[in-house]
């Protein structure tokens, strides 16, 4: 015969229990962390777009501002040579702008360009305006596709013949 003693211990089904609630526990424990992880990729993506972007906009804003430096020598040049309406790309190193093509950036080092390269996600649009004579409507588009899903962000600037 047994004897009992006054110890008691966890049956059967209570481990079970204990282990089915550990495991849902961990289960949403690793959901979160997953999405952290996929929300920060995304985040990163943004910020990288909003540069481009950026970017974008200094590259049609160094084409006026040559213009006006050209001027100086050579009267004859307008303030917006080279930036006709229309849909542009180009790239950081760019002196002038090409038509859109719709083609990806690519990523050498740590600069986008259109030449060299590994291709990126990112598509540039650059659009020009030309409201009057002496103002430029530019707005630049980013694009990019990340799991499966399509993304953009836009800047927009007007910029002037002040000089």
């Amino acid at each position: 015969m047994l004897k009992q003693t006054g110890k008691k211990g966890f049956t059967l089904l209570e481990m079970m229990i204990a282990i089915v609630v550990i495991t849902v526990g961990l289960i949403a424990i690793m959901s979160l962390i997953h999405r952290a992880v996929l929300g920060s990729q995304l985040a990163a993506s943004r910020v990288q777009a909003a540069y481009l972007a950026q970017e974008g906009l200094e590259i049609v804003r160094n084409i006026r501002d040559s213009n006006w430096l050209e001027q100086r020598e050579n009267p004859g040049v307008v303030w917006d040579q080279n930036l006709q309406s229309g849909d542009w790309e180009a790239g950081f190193s760019d002196l002038t702008l090409t038509p859109l093509q719709g083609r990806n950036l690519k990523i050498n080092g740590s600069f986008y360009n259109y030449s060299s390269g590994k291709d990126a996600k990112f598509i540039r649009k650059i659009t020009i305006q030309k409201p009057s004579p002496d103002t430029l409507e530019v707005a630049v588009e980013i694009s990019w596709q990340e799991r499966g899903r399509s993304f953009a962000t836009s800047f927009y600037e007007t910029l002037y013949d002040w000089k």
